[in-house]
């Protein structure tokens, strides 16, 4: 046997003392521990009969260490802080890889893609967090990120992934059904669907109608208004009426048909969609292997930054 290991105590019995000398009493000791005082006791008893001195003074209703217990606590404290250390390191090293991102690219962007990401990563666990407020990178939860944006935020790494270009979409049948749409200033007599605006640069259709030279200002037609973009989006597959589309997140609904761009005009704000990590980039292998596949999905995108 190691003789390290040969000259060290009970563990029991460390535990003991360690809560014991932290509390400064062997009653609140065993309330911590879920035992008896005289469990309590009898441990304290045996390691000093181990170390071969008091570890503590005996008082009237309290102890108190003696030199050789104050230094033994401190090793003994350490110790265990040393080893919970390592056990949380090591449990946050193989916990899920979480991604946030907003509704909008949660589902039409990020979801699509996850089960290539599952095939060709079977050992990399991902947690998806959509929100529409940027969540903090904790490292807890949350080690990257999709935002939209100018690509700026504090203490953070951010790559482009996409930027964002806007343009109208509807479905078929809505089309169909609708009077003629052949020019920007024709959506005035159009079944618009509107977003509550998240924040200052969100796309109003006004701006949008703005961009393509049209004053709508006074002029918007009345028209059903949500506040999660996905909802907005189905509403607009169920052919309630036109909404502004994104490019990159809807590309799977354009290729199927299921909706389509009655004009060609289109709207490049000068922002987009970003891949945020913390200052100093991801904390593990995992989270190196996500950012690089999130980063590679985007690839080839004609826009991207």
């Amino acid at each position: 046997m190691d003789e390290r290991k040969r000259g060290l105590p009970a563990f029991t019995a460390l535990v003991a003392f360690e809560a014991a000398g932290r509390h400064l009493n062997f009653t609140r000791a065993a309330q911590e521990l879920g035992i008896s005082q005289a469990a309590v006791s009898r441990q304290i008893h045996r390691l000093e009969a181990e170390a071969g001195t008091a570890l503590f003074r005996r008082l009237h209703r309290a102890v108190a260490l003696t030199d050789a217990g104050a230094e033994l606590h401190r090793s003994v404290s350490g110790g265990f802080d040393d080893i919970a250390t390592a056990v949380t390191r090591i449990r946050r090293e193989r916990r899920p890889v979480g991604v946030a991102a907003n509704n909008a690219v949660a589902f039409y962007w990020l979801r699509p893609r996850i089960t290539a990401f599952r095939h060709a990563h079977p050992d990399i666990e991902l947690a998806v967090f959509a929100s529409d407020t940027d969540l903090p990178l904790d490292g807890e939860e949350v080690d990257l990120a999709v935002r939209y944006g100018s690509g700026h935020w504090p203490d953070t790494e951010a790559v482009a992934l996409f930027g964002e270009t806007l343009f109208p979409v509807c479905s078929p049948d809505y089309l169909a059904d609708a009077p003629p749409l052949d020019t920007p200033r024709d959506l005035l007599g159009h079944a618009l669907l509107y977003m509550r605006p998240h924040g200052r640069d969100w796309v109003t259709w006004t701006e949008w109608l703005a961009a393509q030279g049209v004053d709508a200002a006074e002029r918007l037609p009345s028209g059903l208004t949500f506040d999660s973009y996905p909802v907005l989006l189905q509403a607009a597959l169920d052919g309630h009426g036109v909404a502004i589309g994104t490019a990159h997140l809807l590309d799977p609904l354009l290729d199927s048909g299921a909706l389509v761009r009655p004009l060609a005009g289109t709207y490049r704000t000068g922002r987009g969609y970003y891949l945020v990590q913390p200052a100093g980039g991801p904390r593990n292998a995992d989270t190196r292997r996500v950012a690089h596949w999130l980063r590679g999905t985007a690839t080839g995108a004609p826009d991207a930054g």
